[in-house]
C-alpha cells in the first residue's frame, strides 16, 4: 500500500510506457525492490501501448463519400485538379461511373472529354461498356488530334484485351457493301455468321497507275486486334492484284502511333513505320514508304507504300 501511494503521487502508475521507465530509472537509485515493481509497471504500460497501436493500424482507411451528381458536376467544372480528382475517386464502381457520365449534359461531356485526356482511366468505364459513341460524337468539335487520341486509346485498350483473351478472327465472310453502288468508290464489309457487319474498308483503284487509295477503314472498337482489318486488306489486294502503291490517311490508333513516334524524336518516315497500317501493308509486300506526311494539328498524317 505504501509503495502504491508513494509512487502514484509521482504519477508513475497508470502512466505511459516512457514515463514509467523514467520512474523505474529513478527507483533503481533508491530501492531495488521498488525498482523491480516499477519495471513490471513500465513493461505492462508499453505492452498496452503496443496493442493500442496495432488496433489503430488494423482499422480500414475510410473511403471518400460518394458525391451527389450536383457535387460531381461542380467538381468537373472546377479549375482545381485536386478537387476534380477527389470527386472522380469517390466513384468506386463501374456502374457509379457510368451513371455519372450518362447524366452529364453535352457541354459537361465536352469538358469531361477534354479533362480526361490527361488521365485515360476516367474514360475507361465507358470504353469497357462499349459506350463510346457519345464521347466520340461530342469530341468531334474538338481538334482532330484530341479525337484521334481518344479513339486511338480506346482501340489500344480493346486490342490488348482481345489479345489477352486470345480472341482471333471471328467466323464470317467479306462481301461488297450494298452501299457501293451509291458511292464513287468501292466498299467491302466483314459480316459475322449472324450477318452483322464487323468492319469495312472504302477504297478506290486507279487502273492506269495501279494505285490503290484507301479512303476509310473501321472496325468496331471492341473488335480491335482481332485481324478483321488485315482480312479486309487482303481481300482488297486479291481483287486488285496489280496494285503497285497504296495511299491512305491515318486516324485513330495509326494517328496515335505517329504522334508517339514523333515525340520520341523519330523522323516522319520512321514514325509511319510504327503504325499498325504499315505493319499490315508490309505483311503483303508493301514495305517501301514512297511518300510520308505526318500531319499538323488540323490535318491527318498520310503515306504512300510501295513494293
Amino acid at each position: 500500500d505504501f509503495f502504491y501511494k508513494k509512487w502514484d503521487k509521482l504519477h508513475c502508475l497508470n502512466s505511459d510506457g516512457q514515463s514509467a521507465m523514467i520512474c523505474y530509472g529513478l527507483a533503481t537509485l533508491v530501492d531495488p525492490l521498488i525498482a523491480a515493481k516499477l519495471l513490471k509497471v513500465a513493461k505492462l504500460a508499453m505492452l498496452k501501448e503496443s496493442l493500442e497501436k496495432t488496433k489503430v493500424s488494423k482499422k480500414k482507411p475510410q473511403r471518400p463519400p460518394v458525391h451527389s451528381q450536383e457535387e460531381l458536376v461542380k467538381a468537373l467544372r472546377s479549375p482545381d485538379d485536386d478537387v476534380y480528382a477527389e470527386a472522380m475517386a469517390s466513384l468506386r464502381t463501374q456502374q457509379q461511373q457510368l451513371d455519372f457520365l450518362d447524366k452529364l449534359s453535352d457541354e459537361d461531356i465536352m469538358t469531361f472529354a477534354k479533362r480526361a485526356q490527361s488521365n485515360f482511366l476516367f474514360l475507361e468505364p465507358w470504353i469497357k461498356a462499349g459506350r463510346v459513341d457519345r464521347v466520340r460524337k461530342d469530341v468531334i468539335g474538338a481538334p482532330l488530334r484530341r479525337k484521334a487520341e481518344f479513339e486511338g486509346r480506346a482501340l489500344a485498350y480493346f486490342a490488348r484485351q482481345n489479345r489477352l483473351a486470345q480472341r482471333g478472327l471471328p467466323k464470317g465472310k467479306i462481301k461488297t457493301s450494298p452501299d457501293s453502288k451509291k458511292m464513287d468508290y468501292d466498299e467491302l464489309e466483314f459480316y459475322d455468321k449472324k450477318g452483322k457487319s464487323r468492319g469495312f474498308v472504302q477504297y478506290e483503284y486507279d487502273k492506269d497507275n495501279a494505285e490503290l487509295f484507301i479512303h476509310a477503314r473501321e472496325v468496331p472498337i471492341e473488335d480491335a486486334g482481332r485481324g478483321i482489318q488485315n482480312a479486309l486488306f487482303k481481300e482488297v489486294l486479291k481483287r486488285n492484284p496489280k496494285t503497285k502503291t497504296i495511299t491512305s490517311h491515318y486516324v485513330k490508333s495509326n494517328r496515335m502511333a505517329v504522334d508517339k513516334a514523333l515525340r520520341l524524336g523519330l523522323d516522319c518516315v520512321e514514325a509511319i513505320k510504327k503504325t499498325p497500317a504499315y505493319r499490315v501493308a508490309a505483311k503483303h509486300g508493301f514495305k517501301k514508304v514512297v511518300q510520308a506526311y505526318c500531319g499538323s494539328s488540323d490535318n491527318l498524317p498520310k503515306a504512300t507504300f510501295g513494293k
